[in-house]
């Protein structure tokens, strides 16, 4: 809920959604403020869990912003309208941000009456910069149309596709200085599988359509992103899982059938033997569907020998195995895709489901080299897969708690479904991040009327 009163006019919002406005006409005389009642003490029933209050108006990004920060931090970013900025991702802030030096010389094209305006967007969307201002050292807030300066908050909403932010001076007539103050941004750069490194096995992506290969209404090829050459295909018309495009509100699919749908690398370099790996996919399943269904197999399908995730016969049970008895996971693996991780050692397999605690099972393994490596079925080639996989991921190690929770922040935000993820979850509020740091430079161009200055060197770093 957003209640706003600023120059005799009351605004309300609700999860992001404008309900009304109403002009004021009494002026609000000073006292406490009150929670749980009414000025008059009328009370009302019900749970309070975060009050945020601000003494000037804010401004529409501002807005947005705190309702993002509220929304996703209570789990209610799904409640926020569908256009609303914040709905799909959090807003970051720039603590502190840079501060703008403006010296206004006693002659020249611009007057103490002049005002900064702003142009120019960022390369990282949903990004918030606080920007501070100063005129001859004096701290001042960027100043709004009209004479003199005033003092109010700039928060400057970055979106994708440009990566700069120009300063102008002008006069109270609109005419522009020659002086103008251009800062780069470069933003914080989002965690990938990249940076398992070496490790790095196998990167089965649906939402990268280069890496699909499309025959007919089939996908003939599933290219491998990781740069080992795993790719896997399906030559046969029958085998083919179907590709199903994305849509505004999801991304892209393939759709694998209960019969036949299988793809295939005849020759790959996933751990073998008693070597460690980690798997982790995102699959979902079919409305309606039953009997054993395996998303990923390697190896063998005897005892000790195989390496798969799969669902348990119809009971909803995520289960990984090394062909022998199977841990499970979770039982709740429904028609919403679903993040299952796999750590498989020579002596104790573990997993876990939408990134929640890891279950583990002392096992025997010895995976044979050589075997094929199917997506969509066990290692033998049957028990077909019946519903959609998104992305798969696989790793030669047993990737460390730090890299898992990495790995699973990457595809639960990609995906839409951190607020899936455990409530203690480290990447629940905010998606893994290669660093924490925006980096601010600014290029400065001479003329006649202000100076402008960035605070600080080039390069200078801000730590969200």
């Amino acid at each position: 809920m957003f209640g706003q009163y600023s120059d005799g006019l009351a605004v309300g919002y609700d999860n992001g959604y404008f309900f009304g406005s109403q002009n004021l006409t009494a002026n609000t005389v000073p006292g406490p403020i009150q929670l749980g009642s009414r000025s008059d003490g009328a009370t009302r029933t019900g749970r309070i869990s975060e009050v945020v209050y601000v003494s000037t108006a804010l401004l529409p990004a501002q807005q947005q912003a705190l309702e993002g920060y509220l929304a996703w931090k209570w789990g209610l970013q799904a409640s926020l309208p569908s256009s609303h900025p914040y709905r799909n991702s959090a807003p970051t802030i720039v603590s502190g941000g840079p501060i703008i030096t403006i010296n206004n010389p006693a002659s020249g094209g611009a007057t103490t009456n002049s005002f900064l305006t702003m142009r120019g967007t960022a390369v990282s969307p949903n990004q918030v910069i606080s920007v501070r201002y100063q005129v001859n050292n004096n701290p001042v807030q960027i100043a709004s149309t009209g004479n003199g300066w005033t003092n109010w908050s700039a928060f400057l909403t970055l979106c994708p596709g440009e990566n700069t932010l120009n300063l102008f001076a002008q006069d109270v007539a609109g005419n522009t200085a020659a002086s103008h103050l251009t800062i780069n941004v470069t933003p914080p750069v989002l965690w990938n599988p990249t940076a398992i490194g070496t490790n790095l096995a196998l990167w089965l992506d649906a939402s990268n359509y280069q890496s699909i290969t499309l025959t007919g209404g089939g996908v003939s090829q599933w290219s491998d992103l990781s740069g080992q050459g795993n790719n896997v295909t399906s030559a046969a018309t029958s085998a083919q899982p179907a590709y199903v495009p994305g849509s505004p509100t999801s991304l892209a699919c393939l759709s694998f059938n209960r019969s036949s749908s299988i793809m295939v690398a005849s020759t790959h370099s996933l751990a073998v033997g008693t070597n460690a790996c980690t798997i982790y996919s995102i699959a979902s399943i079919a409305p309606g569907a039953e009997g054993w269904r395996y998303v990923l197999g390697y190896g063998s399908a005897d005892v000790g020998l195989g390496r798969s995730l799969l669902e348990e016969g119809g009971s909803q049970a995520a289960e990984l195995s090394t062909w022998g008895p199977n841990l499970s996971v979770g039982d709740n693996w429904v028609t919403q895709p679903s993040i299952v991780g796999a750590i498989f050692t020579s002596s104790v397999l573990y997993g876990n489901f939408n990134g929640c605690a890891f279950y583990s099972m002392s096992t025997s393994m010895n995976t044979p080299a050589g075997a094929l490596l199917n997506i969509g079925s066990n290692p033998g080639g049957y028990e077909y897969w019946w519903g959609n996989i998104y992305e798969i991921v696989a790793a030669n190690a047993a990737l460390s708690t730090d890299d898992a929770q990495k790995l699973e922040g990457y595809l639960a935000w990609k995906w839409g479904l951190e607020t899936n993820l455990a409530t203690d979850h480290l990447y629940r509020i905010f998606p893994p991040r290669f660093t924490d740091e925006l980096s601010l430079s600014a290029n400065y161009k001479a003329g006649p009327g202000l100076t402008l200055q960035l605070t600080g060197d080039p390069g200078s770093v801000y730590v969200l």
